[in-house]
């Protein structure tokens, strides 16, 4: 049976094979969740130039989610129809219930990488009956020119999100541990999107090497960049994780004592706008703030995003097996 969320909404299919997510009261949930998208790596397993402290990927890898039950050697990708119809049917009915915002990030490597997944979502995505038209991107800048940013233009994304861990290009570059050749000055990259007529935002990856806790400086800095957005994003770890990122994660998070002054600053200084439940935002100096303390969605009930992961199935969280819809 229906959940009363679900029943307010056209859905393209009904039948059982949804029965986990329909077990799910969504009926108190106004703000629909994102759908997050995850861009494998462009061959099999990790081909990511950087070597990030605090990477995702590496730190849920032990959760067996990202068993890869396609090829996506770059020989076969293109005619892997078995993808195609899996990625189809799920955009459908993510589509179907009402969600509109996608956003595609990495899995083993940066997305922007993996031109060959990017053509195939747009090519799903032109299909169906309602295509998705709000598309974030997010990377770590790497590799980023005036070529790459007409491609994503003509896929549609809109809005590039840069994954920073410091704005200055030194530090940036050596928690990523990205290759000398890859390198980049942050200002530089900012402007190249800008120029390119796509929206901005600046992902801070907010940790004690990168960045100083001294609050007003940080805004400050943040608001140099001339994005239109950004985010104060609080790094998750876990207690019990031995990985050599939940490790770093836990030698160098900010304390609460920082994300409390952080809110207690735009309080003072800011203009409130609307929350959800999981960010808190804030107009300041005509850029948006938001203050994320949720990133993995581990402090509400409500679900903050669908993921899709690179094995083609739909999850609620990052590290939990029992959260797959289908």
């Amino acid at each position: 049976m229906l959940t009363p969320y679900l029943t307010k909404i056209k859905i393209h299919q009904t039948r059982p094979l949804f029965s986990n997510l329909l077990r799910k009261d969504f009926s108190t949930q106004k703000t629909l969740p994102h759908i997050v998208i995850e861009v494998p790596g462009s061959g099999q397993g990790r081909d990511c130039p950087n070597r990030c402290e605090s990477c995702v990927s590496d730190l849920t890898k032990a959760y067996g989610l990202v068993d890869n039950v396609f090829l996506f050697r770059k020989t076969k990708f293109p005619t892997n129809e078995r993808l195609k119809q899996g990625l189809k049917k799920r955009l459908s009915w993510l589509c179907g219930i009402g969600c509109q915002h996608v956003i595609l990030t990495g899995c083993g490597s940066d997305p922007i990488l993996n031109r060959k997944y990017l053509e195939l979502f747009d090519q799903v995505n032109q299909s169906l009956q309602r295509p998705f038209t709000n598309i974030d991107i997010q990377t770590s800048g790497i590799c980023i020119n005036e070529k790459k940013l007409e491609f994503l233009k003509s896929i549609g994304v809109n809005v590039f999100s840069l994954s920073l861990f410091s704005l200055l290009d030194h530090l940036n570059a050596k928690i990523m541990h990205t290759p000398p050749s890859l390198q980049y000055p942050i200002k530089d990259v900012c402007q190249t999107i800008k120029n390119s007529g796509v929206d901005l935002r600046i992902s801070l990856n907010v940790n004690s090497v990168g960045f100083s806790p001294n609050i007003p400086k940080m805004v400050e800095q943040s608001l140099s960049l001339g994005a239109q957005q950004i985010t104060f994003r609080k790094l998750y770890s876990e207690p019990h994780n031995k990985s050599p990122q939940n490790q770093w994660i836990q030698k160098f998070e900010m304390n609460d004592r920082f994300w409390e002054n952080l809110l207690d600053y735009f309080a003072q200084n800011a203009k409130k706008l609307n929350n959800n439940p999981f960010s808190q935002f804030f107009h300041y100096k005509n850029t948006s703030f938001l203050v994320d303390q949720n990133c993995m969605n581990k402090l509400e009930k409500k679900n903050k995003y669908f993921i899709l992961r690179k094995n083609g199935k739909i999850y609620t969280q990052w590290d939990d097996t029992n959260s797959l819809i289908f």
